[in-house]
């Protein structure tokens, strides 16, 4: 009999080999029950396999439509990359082409070299037989064995190689190399990766301009003038010999600005703010500027330069750079200046030439027509006393005339004596000198000299003229003195740079300078009633004081005395 509990397949393995109604001993029944057993595990094991199947299969085709997903992105991916590569690649062709450029790499262990198509094209042009190698092609350009050396030295350095020229050996063909060893870590393998560029028409346009530039600097560098060439922030660009001799100093200047420059040679702030004005000037107005500028050089002599700077405008109205350009006008300015000098000399030596004929003609008119009349009277009597009654009328007619003849003669002899030598003369020996001439007339008159000269014990100048001129000064001041009080004359002596002053002050009757100061040092001229002026005292004195190139003037007030100031130069 089957039990009911057995599994389907069981039950039909016993109908078909026992029938319905087998009757099973013990030994079969447990056995039959082990094997219902093993049926029923195996579909529970069924189940479960049918269960994790169904959800794999799940999980497998979502995640096979995530892979389709995924692989379609891709494949888009890739094709933008790859049309991206592919327009790289073409521009990088067309810009190898347009700059005369190809690439390689070459493998140094094996010789191995590859070529840019538009590399493979200049070889091409210029007959160059790649496929035998990169040493073998060194060899058709010139220092062969140098190109050769860098090459592996690059590759030994892992540095960077630039050759910037390589010649073609008998041809005007110039290629630019550059290039760098590249390690492959996945191959291990060592190449290297370089670009070649024809040069050719740079290094020929170079080769003109430097021919063009030398052409036009050899002539701006043996021109005398000072040519400079700046752009518009004063920095310089071009200087030419003339300029600056020192070659170093010159390399040196070139990019540095004109403050840079007043530094350097230690220019003084006002000519360097003088010649920023002018650049200024030049700069705003878009003009050329010209001006003097006067420097004075290591040795001490003076150095006068004529300026010129110009600006170059574009046609947009801008400054491109500005050139400017000196000339040495030391010699002509000294010419000018003696020139000037000479004119105010003639005018002046004119103006006493002009005063020595209006005294000559004024003080002998007086005694010649005395003499004249005098003869006259005495070729119209008969009578012997008359006659020598006007013969001794002649004598102090004659003298007088000898005395103005001798202060015009001295007068002269002083304008013209240009060879008189200078003497150090003790002040206080002069002054002395003078005072004891006039110890009479000061003790007569009560006056009071005080003398000043401390600091100051010498003074250059001919003594013969210092003695003339200390002289008329203290006879003025007595001569001049007033009646309302007693005399007062201060003499000092002042050191003054390069030159001692002399001021000699009084509190005499003064000079009325309004009325008589363009007729105080003429000949013949007297400004106050006194039996013994003549007006040929300060004439002489101003004389002598300008034939020594010093000066001379006064400082007056009527009634409250004078001063005569005298200015002694050449005193170091």
């Amino acid at each position: 009999m089957i039990k009911g509990n057995f599994h389907r397949l069981l039950r039909r393995q016993i109908l078909t080999h026992f029938g319905e109604g087998y009757k099973a001993s013990p030994e079969l029944d447990s056995f039959l029950d082990a094997v219902n057993e093993a049926y029923r595990d195996f579909d529970k094991d069924l189940d479960h396999a049918e269960r994790i199947l169904k959800e794999s299969s799940s999980e497998l085709f979502l995640k096979n439509k995530e892979l389709n997903a995924l692989n379609s992105s891709m494949a888009n991916t890739i094709a933008e990359q790859t049309a991206d590569i592919q327009r790289i690649a073409f521009n990088l062709q067309k810009a190898e082409h347009i700059a005369g450029m190809g690439n390689f790499s070459w493998n140094p262990a094996t010789g191995d070299l590859e070529l840019s198509a538009e590399l493979k094209e200049i070889c091409k042009e210029y007959n160059i037989e790649y496929t035998k190698g990169v040493i073998e092609v060194i060899q058709l350009f010139e220092n062969t064995e140098e190109i050769r050396d860098q090459i592996l030295y690059a590759i030994s350095t892992r540095e960077k190689l630039r050759i910037e020229r390589m010649k073609m050996t008998g041809r005007e063909v110039y290629l630019l190399m550059e290039g760098q060893i590249v390690e492959n870590d996945s191959t291990n393998d060592v190449l290297f990766f370089g670009v070649i560029q024809v040069v050719t028409e740079r290094v020929l346009s170079e080769r003109q301009y430097i021919e063009q530039k030398n052409f036009y600097e050899s002539i701006l560098n043996t021109l005398p003038p000072d040519i400079v060439v700046f752009d518009k922030d004063t920095r310089y660009l071009f200087i030419n010999p003339s300029a600056i001799q020192d070659e170093f100093v010159r390399n040196y200047m070139i990019g540095k600005d004109h403050n840079e420059y007043s530094r350097f040679r230690k220019i003084s702030p006002e000519v360097h703010e003088f010649r920023m004005r002018n650049f200024k000037r030049m700069i705003e107005t878009k003009q050329e500027v010209e001006w003097e500028d006067s420097v004075i050089k290591k040795d001490g002599k003076r150095e006068v330069k004529l300026r010129r700077v110009f600006p170059l405008v574009t046609e947009n109205d801008e400054i491109k750079f500005v050139i400017s350009y000196g000339i040495d006008i030391t010699d002509r300015k000294e010419i000018e200046e003696k020139q000037l000098l000479l004119v105010d000399q003639y005018a002046h030596q004119n103006a006493k030439l002009i005063d020595f004929t209006n005294i000559v003609s004024h003080n002998l008119r007086g005694p010649l027509v005395n003499i004249d009349l005098l003869v006259k009277y005495m070729q119209a009597t008969d009578d012997v006393a008359e006659k020598n009654d006007m013969i001794d009328k002649l004598g102090p007619i004659i003298e007088s005339l000898h005395e103005v003849f001798d202060e015009l003669v001295e007068s002269i002899q002083v304008q013209n004596d240009t060879e008189i030598e200078w003497d150090d003369n003790d002040i206080g020996e002069a002054i002395d000198r003078v005072l004891k001439a006039f110890n009479t007339e000061i003790i007569n008159t009560s006056s009071i000299f005080c003398v000043e000269h401390h600091g100051v014990p010498t003074v250059k100048f001919p003594s013969k003229y210092l003695n003339s001129i200390l002289h008329n000064l203290v006879s003025n001041a007595i001569k001049y003195r007033s009646p309302e009080r007693p005399l007062q004359v201060s003499v000092e002596f002042v050191k003054k740079d390069d030159k001692v002053i002399l001021k000699i002050r009084d509190n005499g009757l003064g000079i009325d300078m309004n009325r008589h100061k363009d007729n105080l040092f003429k000949i013949g001229k007297v400004f106050h009633r006194n039996p013994s002026a003549k007006g040929f005292g300060l004439f002489m004195t101003k004389a002598q004081i300008e034939a020594m190139g010093g000066n001379i003037w006064v400082e007056s007030e009527p009634d409250k005395g004078a001063a005569f100031i005298v200015e002694f130069v050449n005193q170091d």
